[in-house]
């Protein structure tokens, strides 16, 4: 009898939680890989603020790449993730995925730039320069790592990778990229204006050492997601949290000033370059 009674109160409790902000007892938020040094001083502080909200603990898993977070959301093993632009319009190809929340960065607002980057003491100044040379991409679902300097690549200057590099690499992160140029194992890397300026303020980088070949149009900031699994309540409740976030310390972990909404429509221009990138990869 007691030992029904004891479920029974356990199964209230975790109904009671669940009825609070109509989240899970649980969520588990994916995150994309980055430098390992920094993921839990950045997500830590932003997980326990929302378990305080929500009423719901959250824990959180690193994806080992940015195709694996997307597997992950699809097979029905994660509740919400931070992903790219990109990654997450290859999520909506699986699985209903809802964005939520974007960060309004502190530099650049509610959008971010891609760009080609290449040491400054190099002589490279052209894509003919690096005609034989080495690239890095970040990973094949990075947006700014991979799909807007790709369509760059091959809609505007001409260039098929393979063809013009002697060696086409895949970093795995943003900061893996910049090491790998700053260390001269590859001549031009894919990254972006934010990933430059947190090399620069953990001293990754030194002011001036790198230089842009080409800079793209803003991109959208990337987007807090979440499974269409999760009920509406939960939904309103998770929002509500980001958009009421005020802490200094947690938002700077982000670089931004606040959280503002974040809808489909956003990522049309995603969508858009995608649809171009799988055109022209046929070419």
């Amino acid at each position: 009898m007691k030992t029904v009674l004891a479920l029974l109160l356990l199964s209230s409790s975790a109904a009671l939680a669940q009825t609070q902000s109509g989240c899970p007892a649980q969520l588990t938020f994916g995150v994309l890989p980055s430098d390992e040094s920094t993921v839990n001083a950045r997500y830590e502080p932003l997980f326990d603020y929302l378990q305080v909200q929500t009423g719901s603990k959250v824990k959180y898993t690193v994806g080992a790449d940015y195709a694996a977070l997307i597997v992950a959301m699809a097979n029905g093993k994660l509740d919400a993730g931070y992903f790219g632009p990109e990654s997450y319009v290859q999520a909506t190809k699986q699985t209903q995925v809802i964005p939520l929340v974007m960060a309004e960065n502190i530099k650049t607002g509610t959008g971010y730039y891609s760009g080609f980057y290449v040491r400054s003491d190099s002589p490279y100044k052209s894509w003919s320069d690096l005609k034989g040379k080495s690239l890095a991409f970040v990973d094949p679902n990075s947006t700014s790592g991979y799909l807007m300097p790709l369509v760059q690549l091959l809609q505007v200057e001409k260039i098929k990778p393979e063809a013009h590099f002697s060696q086409v690499v895949f970093a795995g992160t943003h900061a893996s990229a910049i090491l790998t140029l700053i260390n001269k194992r590859v001549d031009v890397i894919a990254t972006n204006s934010t990933a430059i300026d947190s090399a620069l303020a953990n001293g990754q980088l030194k002011p001036g050492e790198l230089r842009a070949l080409w800079v793209s149009k803003k991109i959208p900031n990337s987007p807090i997601a979440v499974s269409g699994r999760l009920s509406g309540t939960c939904r309103a409740a998770l929002t509500k949290a980001f958009l009421s976030l005020r802490d200094p310390k947690i938002l700077a972990g982000f670089s931004a000033k606040r959280f503002l909404p974040a809808t489909n429509a956003d990522y049309a221009g995603i969508r858009s370059a995608d649809r171009l990138k799988e055109q022209l990869l046929k070419k």
